[in-house]
């Protein structure tokens, strides 16, 4: 059973910034230029709070960055929206890597209780957690929403958000060109009574956000071990979410790839040729992505890329996670190479590391499909870390929740 209810948002004040210049992608997406490039926007943006102020460094000034914050809305320069209700959010966009064929996404934002049947589907790393949890006890605020997947057959859902869609945006924002980010809001009456009746009896599962959903219960646990005020307690106990529907609301599940370095650089041949003996080659070539059940090696010692087959042997009697490609290729690959890996998400990236001689090899992976994402999930498995890049990414700074209102 999930708990969902609508929240009082603290908005942007139009009057007084535009909000092109003061949202900012998710904070573990933004590299030390685009850092750069936001704090020059704007001295309200928002990645001030999320990030700081200096870029390719995670500083140690929490409360700093919550004076900051709490400064901006005594100001005016955010505001407390009229009353509780929920948001509906909607963006625009195109694939990555897959043309410009056009896509929709609808999420409803809310805030859920954080005990309520809300699954992970990957594993997270406490010094994130540290960082995440650090913030938020300063600032006592959501600044971003956490993505869930409401998976579903109920047309409810999807059908009140399109109806909310067809309004005026509160604030509607073209992000470099191409992609049109849009908040409306849906309200407190009976078409939030009918998303409510369709959520209630569904689990729940993060996209994107679990180190902020362990920072969530974290402090939440923390709040009620502290004897505080029965509303703080429950406060505390809720946090803001975006959720969409799997298969309507116009998410997409892209790859991350796996960039490695030897240790041991005169090895780089011999563990070529040890891939190569795992996971033969296919005669298809290596134009193109790689599908299901197969992986793009790029090395630096072979100019042309090799496109391999994940071998039957390898997937007998394995199922979900284990039968993923991402799972085998670590379970018989990275893991006895001995390699530091790094995780890019885009393949041309990739490919220039290893042409550069920043790693040696570039592997390419398949994205995983909705079926097998939710065969790991029937079996309450969690997918080795950076399988999974949902996408679009929810922009913090569209609507934000004050803990303490």
């Amino acid at each position: 059973m999930v708990e969902i209810s609508p929240f009082r948002g603290v908005l942007f004040a139009r009057a007084r910034v535009e909000p092109g210049e003061v949202i900012a992608p998710p904070y573990d997406v933004i590299g030390p230029d685009e850092h750069r490039e936001l704090l020059a926007r704007s001295p309200h943006n928002i990645v001030r709070i999320t990030l700081g102020d200096v870029p390719g460094e995670r500083p140690d000034d929490y409360d700093e960055r919550a004076r900051l914050l709490r400064r901006w809305m005594a100001e005016g320069t955010l505001r407390r929206d009229a009353g509780p209700g929920y948001y509906v959010y909607r963006i625009r966009y195109a694939v990555p890597g897959a043309g410009e064929e056009a896509c929709e996404f609808r999420a409803l934002i809310g805030r859920v209780r954080v005990t309520g049947a809300i699954r992970p589907h990957e594993n997270t790393f406490p010094k994130i957690v540290d960082d995440r949890f650090r913030l938020l006890r300063a600032t006592r605020v959501n600044l971003g929403q956490i993505l869930l997947l409401f998976q579903g057959a109920d047309p409810r859902f999807d059908g009140v958000l399109r109806e909310a869609c067809g309004g005026e945006p509160i604030l509607r924002v073209l992000w470099r060109g191409r992609e049109e980010h849009a908040l409306f809001r849906l309200g407190d009456g009976d078409r939030a009574r009918r998303i409510e009746a369709a959520i209630g009896p569904a689990t729940l599962t993060i996209a994107d956000g679990h180190h902020r959903f362990e920072t969530a219960k974290r402090y939440a646990r923390e709040v009620e071990a502290s004897g505080a005020p029965p509303a703080m307690r429950e406060a505390a106990s809720w946090c803001m979410v975006s959720i969409t529907d799997l298969g309507r609301g116009g998410v997409s599940i892209l790859p991350t790839h796996r960039l490695l370095r030897l240790r041991d650089r005169a090895q780089v041949a011999a563990e070529r040729e040890r891939f190569l003996r795992i996971f033969p080659p296919v005669d298809r070539g290596a134009s193109g992505p790689p599908r299901e059940g197969e992986i793009i090696l790029h090395s630096a010692q072979d100019p042309q890329a090799r496109r391999v087959a994940i071998p039957e042997r390898l997937r007998a009697g394995a199922a979900g996670v284990e039968a993923t490609p991402v799972a085998i290729l670590h379970g018989h690959f990275i893991e006895g190479s001995g390699a530091s890996v790094a995780y890019p998400r885009d393949r041309e990236e990739g490919i220039r590391a290893v042409e550069r001689g920043e790693a040696d090899f570039f592997l390419e992976l398949p994205p995983i499909s909705i079926e097998t994402f939710n065969q790991v999930l029937e079996r309450g498995s969690l997918l080795p870390h950076k399988t999974t890049y949902f996408y679009p990414k929810l922009f913090s700074g569209l609507v934000l929740r004050d803990l303490e209102d």
